[in-house]
């Protein structure tokens, strides 16, 4: 069991030293971190993330509902538990707070899942690996992005004076809408609906 798991994570641990190796030798500039964030949040995980749940059968995703009910309760539950004890016990602004309530809550399916879920039972079950993308992609990352786009509208109407006529509700509409818009929550949305449409 143990080898198996050893050889199912090791690509993975094999690609985080090789990104640390070439900022190490210099051979990567992480002043270019913004960039690859960039194409890996809005072109890659997206890609990966259609994939992923696209070409699952839309009668296994209904079939198990109560496991993607689960997965997206715990998720939320400790989401909002950890960014309550941040912005009340640490006193975290809310962008920071969001985004260490996602690491916490939103385990990493697509890198880690995929690969241990193949070694130990199989490819025919990463179905359900795409259920707990689905679910994470469309409840604590929309959530987290609403959150940044809360605090960063924040920041800029403290130094926009003309800014500070929007209301905090309007601002709060507007961060939700822009959140609900990035790829990393329409994409899994989008696979969804094509999972339904077989």
């Amino acid at each position: 069991m143990t080898s198996v798991l050893l050889l199912a994570l090791a690509p993975t641990f094999f690609v985080m030293l090789l990104g640390y190796s070439a900022g190490r030798l210099r051979i990567a500039n992480n002043m270019h971190v913004a960039e690859l964030n960039i194409v890996v949040m809005t072109y890659a995980l997206p890609a990966a993330l259609l994939l992923a749940v696209a070409s699952t059968k839309w009668s296994a995703l209904v079939a198990q509902w109560a496991l993607l009910l689960s997965l997206a309760v715990m998720m939320m539950v400790t989401y909002a538990v950890w960014y309550l004890y941040q912005r009340l016990g640490r006193k975290q602004d809310s962008g920071e707070a969001a985004l260490q309530s996602l690491a916490v809550g939103q385990p990493n399916f697509a890198a880690a899942g995929f690969p241990v879920i193949t070694a130990l039972v199989g490819p025919g079950h990463l179905s359900t690996a795409a259920r707990a993308i689905a679910a994470g992609s469309l409840l604590p990352s929309p959530v987290t992005l609403a959150l940044l786009e809360l605090d960063q509208r924040r920041s800029a109407s403290k130094s926009d004076t003309k800014d500070t006529s929007k209301s905090s509700g309007t601002r709060t509409a507007m961060a939700a809408v822009h959140a609900l818009s990035k790829p990393i929550v329409l994409v899994p949305a989008f696979g969804l609906f094509v999972s339904s449409i077989g």
